[in-house]
């Protein structure tokens, strides 16, 4: 199976510091231990989207938006369609 992780900044980054132990596993929510049970895993950052679109997800999809997700969100996955397809 393949499962694609989308995390929201910072996380690649801090992809070295697992080899060294210096920060727990659980900072990537199973995403490593998925890939040791021998599924192939995928991780994506959200790259912040330009001001205007996220303000206009923002304003159009907020009442229906899940907590803490934004039009930054929405726009940086809309960007990385075509990859995780």
């Amino acid at each position: 199976m393949k499962i694609v992780f989308l995390y929201a900044g910072g996380r690649t980054q801090r992809m070295d510091s697992l080899k060294t132990k210096s920060i727990p596993t659980e900072f990537f929510y199973g995403a490593f231990e998925l890939a040791q049970l021998g599924h192939t895993v995928d991780i994506q950052e959200i790259v912040p989207a330009s001001p205007v679109w996220a303000g206009v997800c923002n304003t159009l999809f907020k009442s229906i938006l899940p907590v803490l997700t934004s039009g930054d969100h929405i726009v940086g996955v809309a960007q990385l369609l075509r990859h995780l397809r």
